[in-house]
């Protein structure tokens, strides 16, 4: 990691080097939320709407559930979007990196980040190990480069101001980012459809003119091989 991004995680490693919508379910420092306010209030409050909509939807699936005997081992909604930022922060700088070589920021596009987000599919284990960390439920499916003009296609009239906000938000951040040093800031979209709809999670990450190093052979290998590494599941190195 270089200079300028140590110096941006001695503040807080989640508000600062890998801006996360869910911040609030993350960050417990209190003076880093204090200084952060102004660009996490719009997100504190529409995670607060999305628990609440989660919550009516577990009650709804649950009773779904128990009356036809079926699925009762796959978790709630909730439990999902709970999961995720955990995810996320456990395999930070795994992500980061591979949302970097996916935009092709080094290699083909500097401005890629304006244009595109990078889309990371995980899948949640059908019977995790009770013991087992909160990061390791998941595996990776995919990854990929996704056009915003795509985005405003796919998610039409109904979801558009929502699109419109995450836009505005990415920028607020990367404003913030560039005073950090960093030159451009990714969007990452983490998504989970383990329970039937896809489960969103919304972040973003600064890198500075150093980026995030060189791709090698196989970006998304050296992702999967990590996460599994990470989870224990495949021997480390």
């Amino acid at each position: 990691m270089s200079e300028v991004l140590e110096k941006a995680a001695s503040r807080c490693k989640v508000a600062h080097l890998f801006r996360l919508q869910d911040y609030c379910l993350l960050c417990t420092s209190k003076e880093c939320q204090k200084a952060d306010w102004p660009f996490h209030k719009k997100s504190c409050k529409s995670n607060q709407e999305s628990a609440l909509v989660a919550k009516r939807q577990d009650e709804a699936v649950m009773a779904i559930r128990r009356l036809t005997g079926m699925h009762l081992e796959k978790p709630l909604p909730s439990q999902i979007l709970q999961e995720l930022p955990v995810f996320l922060r456990h395999f930070r700088p795994q992500v980061c990196a591979a949302g970097y070589h996916c935009l092709g920021i080094k290699r083909k596009d500097p401005q890629a980040w304006q244009h595109s987000i990078f889309q990371l599919r995980i899948e949640r284990l059908p019977n995790p190990p009770p013991n087992a960390k909160p990061w390791s439920y998941y595996k990776i499916s995919d990854a990929m480069a996704v056009p915003i003009r795509m985005l405003v296609d796919i998610w039409g009239e109904e979801f558009g101001p929502e699109l419109q906000d995450m836009l505005k938000q990415g920028d607020i951040y990367h404003k913030e980012n560039v005073k950090e040093g960093c030159v451009g800031t990714i969007t990452t979209f983490l998504v989970c459809n383990s329970d039937g709809h896809d489960r969103r999670v919304i972040s973003w990450a600064g890198h500075d003119p150093e980026g995030w190093g060189d791709a090698g052979k196989d970006w998304f290998g050296d992702l999967v091989r990590a996460v599994e590494e990470g989870c224990g599941r495949l021997p480390s190195k």
